[in-house]
């Protein structure tokens, strides 16, 4: 039997072990991120699942009020949430978590459930046994969007090779310009050029403010 409750902060440091030892949680899914938010800014209502009396799953969510429904939300501050699970999840437990975690959603009044899952390139294990539990309990997409993956090589040529020509004809000139690429500390300058780059390629503002991104660098240096 699966049993879940809500999260405290006094159960941070569990938290954030199982999340280190799982096999999908990254730091989008740590209480030291997800924390980094102003309070004011969601309702947290995170959950953690059990089993047997041991910590099976965590489900890092929030409470959002959308077209005049309530939502349990995995995570609107955060670019993915869902289920964080460990790399010996049965296929059973994964089917028995949704489960729980539908009827929890019925029982405490929520309209519906919306979560993002982690790009599978983040797993440990591969496994798609939470996307079909999900699928299964009568979830459905609300949109889908492809990860670009690239593999880094042995050396600057074999991944040059991958580029199209054109690409490594502006790689070579911007060489002979002198462009050097280094580490920087220079926030303020890089938050210009992704602010102008975001307006001129998509017409949106960044994600983060300048001092967000700043205190993100101090949690996660």
């Amino acid at each position: 039997m699966i049993e879940l409750h809500r999260y405290t902060s006094s159960e941070e440091s569990r938290w954030e072990r199982f999340v280190a030892d799982s096999n999908n949680g990254t730091i989008f899914h740590t209480r030291k991120f997800l924390s980094y938010h102003p309070e004011s800014r969601f309702q947290d209502h995170s959950l953690l699942f059990e089993k047997k009396g041991k910590l099976l799953a965590l489900f890092p969510a929030a409470e959002r009020i959308k077209d005049q429904q309530k939502i349990l939300w995995s995570h609107p501050g955060s670019s993915y949430g869902s289920l964080v699970v460990p790399e010996t999840l049965s296929f059973q437990d994964a089917l028995g978590l949704v489960n729980a975690l539908t009827r929890y959603g019925q029982t405490h009044g929520f309209s519906a459930i919306r979560l993002t899952l982690p790009p599978t390139i983040y797993n440990r294990r591969l496994s798609n046994y939470i996307d079909y539990a999900l699928l299964h309990h009568g979830f459905m997409y609300i949109n889908r969007e492809v990860s670009s993956i690239l593999f880094l090589e042995s050396s600057v040529e074999k991944n040059l090779a991958k580029f199209k020509p054109s690409h490594r004809r502006a790689v070579r000139k911007a060489e002979k310009s002198g462009v050097i690429v280094r580490e920087s500390d220079d926030f303020a300058a890089f938050y210009t050029i992704l602010k102008n780059n975001l307006r001129i390629r998509h017409g949106v503002e960044p994600t983060h403010t300048l001092d967000e991104l700043l205190r993100l660098k101090a949690l996660f240096p």
